[in-house]
C-alpha cells in the first residue's frame, strides 16, 4: 500500500516535470509577443477603433461613388440628347451655309 502510495506520488511527479518542460518549450518557441490581458484588451480597442474609421470611410466612398454615377448618368443623357440634336443643327447649317 506504502509502496503504490509512493509509485504514484513518483507518477505524478514525473508528469508535473514533463508538463513544465512542455511548457518551456511551447515558450522558447512562440516568444514574441505574448499578450497580458491588458494589452488583449488595448489591442482589441484600437482594431474597433479601426473598423469604426474605415466604416465611416467605406460609407463616404460609397457616397462618392453613388455622386460619380449619377454625374455619369447626366452625362450619357446629355450625349444622347445632343446625339439626337445634331442632325437637326446639321441640316440648319447646311440651309444657312448653302445660301
Amino acid at each position: 500500500m506504502v509502496r503504490s502510495i509512493t509509485q504514484e506520488a513518483a507518477d505524478i511527479a514525473s508528469k508535473i516535470l514533463n508538463a513544465r518542460l512542455t511548457l518551456k518549450r511551447l515558450r522558447r518557441a512562440h516568444l514574441c509577443p505574448r499578450l497580458t490581458i491588458p494589452s488583449a484588451n488595448a489591442q482589441l480597442d484600437a482594431q474597433v477603433a479601426e473598423m469604426h474609421e474605415l466604416d465611416n470611410e467605406l460609407q463616404e466612398l460609397e457616397g462618392q461613388i453613388e455622386d460619380v454615377k449619377e454625374r455619369v448618368k447626366a452625362g450619357a443623357r446629355d450625349v444622347e440628347r445632343l446625339r439626337l440634336t445634331r442632325p437637326r443643327l446639321s441640316g440648319l447649317l447646311g440651309f444657312v451655309i448653302g445660301r
